[in-house]
């Protein structure tokens, strides 16, 4: 793993645990009514968001690294949206959180919202790092 990798991984995973927070702790402020300590409550988000930012930087820099595209980001991004969607979507319905529709589709739109955001921070600092410098008069 090189510099650049925890560059994409740690972008990756501050953006999304930042727009999480936004949307749960300030827009929704759906934090204060969470069965669980705030303290709990912030170590499995910053778990999930960890591993989902590592996630996208091996999805990035192994799997897509021939198709380093926007259709390639908005794969990386809308996938682990998905796999965070279902995650979350199984807690809720564990915790019995899933009568609320219109909560729902909210949430799952912002899920993916929020995954593609990291994605595009892992694609803009691979694109940084990974630039060539050329004279274009050669």
């Amino acid at each position: 793993m090189n510099k650049g990798m925890i560059k994409m991984w740690g972008a990756s995973s501050m953006l999304m645990a930042l727009l999480w927070y936004s949307w749960h702790g300030i827009i929704l402020n759906d934090i204060a009514f969470s069965p669980l300590s705030d303290s709990a409550l912030f170590a499995i988000a910053a778990g999930l968001y960890f591993t989902l930012g590592g996630l996208q930087t091996v999805l990035f820099t192994g799997l897509l690294r021939k198709f380093r595209s926007l259709s390639a980001t908005l794969i990386v991004g809308l996938s682990t949206g998905i796999i965070t969607f279902t995650v979350v979507n199984l807690v809720m319905g564990l915790y019995g959180f899933t009568d609320q529709t219109i909560y729902f589709l909210m949430d799952t739109g912002w899920q993916l919202f929020e995954q593609t955001a990291g994605a595009f921070a892992v694609m803009l600092i691979f694109q940084y790092s990974h630039r060539r410098y050329y004279n274009p008069l050669q």
